[in-house]
């Protein structure tokens, strides 16, 4: 097993290819998906024996350090899509924010971004959204432990607002629904901008290795 500090611009899959052309080793997988735009934890398994242990690293609790964007929603979710709704929307008094966190603490039945692998009759949804198909995304129950306010910033070139929050859930969350979420609390199309995973159970960010400095740890 490797902790494995994924930088912005790849995907999981691509970590996953690196470790195995780095190890030589055909059975190697990931405990838990991050998107291209996330940074972070991501838990690799090296070898037969700890590829049958995905499922177990899946279902532990996370932690992420999250940037919600007030002001701009995307197809995606996240920065990286296509934009289809924006509003001037400046950041809201901190106790607003706040209030509005505690609303997502405990169970929300939310629905699951569009870009995503969760399967509706055998197809991928992300799938159906590239190819321009009309659906509704399932709901899923996603459970938030914490939600702390770390800070905001206002942009005053595009008149957005920008929040750093935390947040401890339990498997099966989408960060990308909470921001959605968290966005119609505030009365403002909302999205990711950044996003770092700092927790899988009991591992944390701070035990994990760049890519660079797996290249060094391996070899």
């Amino acid at each position: 097993m490797l902790l494995v500090d994924k930088p912005k611009g790849i995907t999981s899959h691509d970590v996953v290819d690196f470790v195995r052309a780095l190890t030589k080793e055909k059975k190697v997988g990931h405990a838990g998906t991050l998107d291209p735009l996330a940074t972070g934890l991501l838990i690799v398994l090296v070898g037969k024996s700890e590829t049958k242990q995905q499922e177990t690293f899946m279902k532990q609790d996370k932690d992420y350090i999250a940037t919600v964007r007030l002001g701009e929603a995307f197809d995606t979710d996240d920065i990286l899509g296509k934009l289809t709704d924006k509003k001037d929307c400046f950041c809201p008094s901190e106790q607003k924010i706040k209030n509005a966190l505690v609303e997502l603490v405990g169970e929300n039945l939310l629905p699951v971004p569009v870009y995503s692998a969760i399967k509706q009759k055998g197809k991928p949804l992300y799938e159906k959204a590239r190819a321009g198909e009309s659906f509704e995304p399932p709901k899923r129950k996603m459970t938030v432990y914490e939600a702390r306010f770390i800070k905001m910033q206002n942009s005053q070139t595009n008149k957005t607002c920008e929040i750093e929050i935390f947040f401890s859930v339990a498997s099966g969350v989408y960060i990308r629904s909470l921001a959605v979420k968290l966005g119609e609390l505030l009365g403002c199309p909302a999205s990711i901008s950044d996003l770092r995973r700092v927790r899988i159970g009991k591992y944390k960010i701070e035990e994990a290795k760049t890519l660079d400095e797996l290249k060094k740890f391996i070899i």
